[in-house]
């Protein structure tokens, strides 16, 4: 991801890390480690980690706020209903405050297989899941 004139990537196995795009340097590590990309919000990066914490990391690559919200690997973040909806590896969707990623509502897949390894995908209203057992979840903010 491209944020605040730097590269951010990381590894399920890696830490995070701001790069400079002239000459490939690393210029800050973050302690986490990302299960996916980072997205942009409010001058901010929100990511889940593979230890099912989500976190708010500044611009300048300090985390702002981490909670564990999942026993397992979290496996996207998207910006939905005014707050986050958060996929896990554990089959569960939620539904978190932006600003301290208290949890606000919780929607279990049906079975403990039903893990989300895709990304959520929101427009408007709608909020689309697709399962790890090949179920599509399609979720309106009435």
């Amino acid at each position: 991801v491209y944020f605040n004139g730097f590269i951010v990537a990381s590894s399920a196995v890696g830490k995070m890390r701001f790069i400079n795009p002239d000459n490939g340097l690393i210029v800050k590590t973050v302690d986490l480690t990302a299960a996916h990309a980072p997205i942009k919000m409010n001058n901010e990066l929100v990511v889940g980690t593979v230890f099912g914490e989500v976190a708010r990391i500044n611009k300048d690559g300090k985390v702002i706020i981490k909670r564990k919200v999942s026993k397992a690997g979290i496996s996207s973040v998207v910006p939905w209903k005014g707050g986050l909806a958060v996929a896990s590896m554990s089959g569960k969707v939620m539904q978190l405050e932006s600003k301290n990623l208290k949890l606000v509502e919780e929607y279990e897949l049906g079975s403990d297989q039903s893990a989300v390894f895709g990304f959520l995908q929101q427009s408007n209203d709608y909020l689309a899941i697709y399962s790890s057992r090949n179920r599509l979840y399609v979720f309106k903010n009435i």
